[in-house]
């Protein structure tokens, strides 16, 4: 009787290490995940900031348009987001993470926050002012790897176009109806956010020529 109780005993014990070993690693890649974001981010906003203030732009607009600029950024960044987001996604695998519910959400999420750093830069009056606007940008969205460690918020942050790749870090739940309404209206605002980093550019070209 008493080697049969040690051995369920230690069967628990496999288990409950086990469980939180593996609940750990998810934890694990979602910050790893979310830091990826932050870095996507503040690279296209860096990007951006490079050719506007040193007068690149408008020798590159000389040759194409200001939407050809703004989504030749894009498409270039959210491609190295998008293979860093896929490292991490091998390596959750060969952790026993199951992270390919995430990597859709996920890209979509990386899709906005690159397209948001593009505006950021070219709406920026100058460096100090986008350094505070990337400031609170991160801010929030490091914001939500908090509000993330209560469960029951993270169904509401799959529908916050900023949040909304967290709660897929963190809850890897699949594509719940949540999720696919936060993609959508993350799709949506990251098209306007590029035509609005378009007319910023050619804002601040048009300023520079005064």
């Amino acid at each position: 009787y008493s080697s049969a109780a040690s051995d369920v005993y230690k069967r628990q014990v496999y288990w409950l290490v086990g469980s939180l070993g593996q609940q750990m690693s998810g934890q694990t890649m979602a910050v790893i995940g979310i830091v990826i974001l932050g870095t996507v981010l503040v690279w296209a906003a860096r990007v951006a900031t490079e050719e506007r203030f040193t007068r690149v732009a408008e020798f590159v607009l000389s040759f194409a348009t200001a939407q050809e600029v703004v989504w030749g950024k894009f498409l270039s960044v959210v491609a190295v987001g998008i293979c860093q987001l896929c490292v991490l996604g091998v390596l959750g695998y060969a952790a026993g993470v199951e992270m390919l519910p995430m990597l859709v959400p996920t890209a979509v999420g990386c899709a906005f926050l690159v397209a948001l750093g593009l505006t950021l830069a070219f709406w920026a009056r100058s460096e100090a002012h986008l350094h505070g606007m990337l400031t609170l940008a991160l801010f929030c969205l490091f914001g939500g790897v908090v509000l993330a460690a209560w469960r029951e918020v993270v169904p509401l942050l799959a529908v916050v176009p900023l949040w909304m790749p967290v709660a897929a870090l963190w809850s890897a739940e699949g594509q719940s109806w949540r999720m696919v309404l936060g993609e959508v209206l993350t799709l949506g605002l990251t098209v306007g956010l590029l035509r609005r980093a378009a007319l910023g550019l050619r804002r601040s070209v048009a300023a520079g020529e005064r």
